[in-house]
């Protein structure tokens, strides 16, 4: 005689989804799993065909590169004055809000530190393929590809990079503002309990 299995009460995770989400959590998993990370692989790669296989675009390359380095190292400081505009506007209520999640204010900054190392990374990337391109150009198209998409990948992802940003620190100021409203409503009403 066969017995029915007791189906269970309770539905077990998604084994994929629970990986998922594990993956996304870790340093390395929220960079890598992150859509404007791909989307600057995307677009770095495509816009580096054009000097491999254009000799036109492969002339005004070194240029291009200068303004690349330029315009990352702008970014860069634009970047870090934001952190730093951030950081001081988090008034205390939010602060200690912060201080209770697992990385605290350094997983707020997170963000923005990542942006700014690969802003700076490709601005020194840029800079050397700006100053060494004469030499580049000699070497094989599948050389020159690789060597010009590294600067175009790290400064299209440091762009995307910056959309997440801007995201975040919207959400940062709003959810100050709740927290600064919370810590008010609740100094009141123990203003209140303590008067009366």
């Amino acid at each position: 005689m066969m017995v029915d299995p007791i189906p269970d009460q309770y539905p077990q995770p998604n084994w994929r989804k629970t990986a998922w989400y594990n993956a996304v959590a870790t340093s390395v998993g929220s960079i890598v799993l992150s859509w404007d990370f791909w989307l600057g692989i995307i677009v770095g790669t495509a816009i580096a065909a054009g000097p491999t296989y254009s000799p036109r675009v492969a002339d005004a390359t070194a240029a291009i590169l200068g303004g690349v380095s330029a315009v990352a190292a702008t970014l860069t400081s634009l970047v870090l004055m934001a952190m730093t505009i951030l950081v001081g506007v988090f008034g205390p209520a939010y602060v200690r809000l912060l201080n209770q999640l697992p990385r605290g204010l350094r997983g707020a900054i997170r963000p923005y530190l990542i942006v700014i190392v690969v802003s700076v990374f490709t601005s020194l990337a840029a800079l050397a393929l700006c100053i060494l391109w004469p030499l580049v150009l000699k070497l094989p198209h599948g050389a020159v590809w690789a060597l010009t998409a590294v600067p175009f990948i790290g400064f299209a992802y440091a762009l995307f990079g910056c959309v997440q940003v801007v995201e975040q620190l919207i959400s940062h100021v709003e959810n100050n503002n709740k927290a600064n409203q919370l810590s008010e409503a609740r100094n009141a009403a123990e203003r209140k309990r303590a008067a009366g």
